[in-house]
């Protein structure tokens, strides 16, 4: 069955843009009306303004206009245009009423116009706040410097990360650590405090 426009409607997802039509677009759905569950399937997009959502299945649990929860899985990318900020993985669950992301599976953020991934065994999305928070054996990637932690806060709003839980930043062979560290991404400038460590490679 080819693509075909499921709904055309004006309800509040992920994209806090006032007054704007949501599509929703899939191969399949399924509707449990008693249960007010839809279950759409293959090449499933959702558009809302700037933002995008994908997946290989979703689940809309709640009705339409007043949904409650979104589960995505099997590819689940979620885009936001205007902020060039991807974000990925395996599984993602999504609440309406905290515009709160949960992303599993071999989550992804990609921050396209600092040149930044950063990966994680797990990854939430604040949307209220424009923060998100991965944990679990954090690895950040930024042009030609790598940096570990247990914990990273990505905050839109102040562009910088913060990484905490023995963060270390390894640059050209050299190696800093302390007990957190904070990276200004428009400034590409880390500042390591609470504790400096240094391991400078002789050249």
């Amino acid at each position: 069955m080819g693509k075909i426009l499921l709904l055309l409607i004006s309800i509040f997802i992920i994209s806090r843009v006032n007054a704007a039509d949501i599509s929703i677009c899939a191969d399949n759905a399924t509707w449990d009306r008693k249960e007010e569950i839809t279950t759409l399937s293959g090449n499933v997009l959702i558009t809302k303004g700037s933002m995008t959502i994908s997946a290989t299945k979703m689940k809309v649990l709640g009705k339409l206009d007043t949904l409650s929860e979104v589960i995505g899985e099997g590819k689940v990318v979620v885009k936001d245009i205007e902020k060039n900020v991807y974000f990925s993985g395996g599984y993602m669950k999504y609440s309406k009423p905290d515009e709160y992301i949960l992303m599993t599976i071999s989550p992804k953020l990609e921050l396209k116009n600092n040149d930044v991934v950063i990966t994680s065994m797990k990854m939430e999305g604040f949307y209220k706040k424009n923060e998100f928070v991965a944990t679990d054996s954090v690895k950040i990637t930024a042009k030609e410097t790598i940096a570990t932690a247990s914990k990273a806060i990505y905050s839109d709003n102040k562009k910088r990360l913060e990484l905490s839980g023995n963060p270390q930043v390894i640059q050209g062979g050299n190696k800093l650590a302390g007990g957190k560290i904070i990276y200004y991404l428009n400034e590409d400038r880390f500042e390591i405090i609470e504790g400096v460590k240094a391991i400078l490679m002789r050249r």
